[in-house]
């Protein structure tokens, strides 16, 4: 009787050689997978000559970040100095970083009454929040119309 293929010298070399190029072959995708985690991890940052705003209502998708604003989720929290607010984003992207953003509260006229500048923190899990401090009251800051900038 005969030892099977896989225990004979020619078939242990033939196994041998197909290992290797498996395992070779299986490094193409993991140095995908791994370039792919690296520009999820350099977010764009806001360029001061190119900022492009949109009011809070209409922002949607923000399409060179994959950021979708959510304004009817809008937490308020009023102190004696202020009023500090979040403004709640989907990361569809899976970015991870933090990235500046501008708002601007104008009055229904169009009048500017304040600029603002807030800091997004973006992580790959759990809610995503802007954040931004404004020096006057709450009620001016839901009278008036507020856009951010991207």
């Amino acid at each position: 009787m005969s030892r099977p293929w896989p225990l004979t010298p020619k078939g242990q070399k033939t196994l041998l050689w197909a290992g290797f190029l498996i395992s070779l072959a299986l490094v193409l995708p993991a140095s995908w997978v791994i370039s792919q985690e690296q520009s999820r991890a350099e977010v764009q940052q806001l360029i001061p000559g190119q900022v492009s705003y949109c009011e809070l209502a209409q922002c949607g998708v923000v399409s060179p970040l994959s950021i979708e604003v959510l304004p009817e989720l809008l937490a308020v929290t009023e102190t004696e100095f202020g009023v500090r607010f979040k403004i709640q984003v989907v990361n569809q992207a899976l970015l991870q970083g933090d990235r500046e953003v501008w708002a601007e509260l104008r009055s229904p006229a169009g009048e500017r009454i304040e600029s603002l500048r807030g800091l997004m923190s973006l992580s790959s899990k759990g809610p995503q929040f802007i954040e931004f401090f404004f020096t006057g009251t709450a009620v001016e800051l839901t009278e008036n119309k507020l856009f951010l900038g991207f």
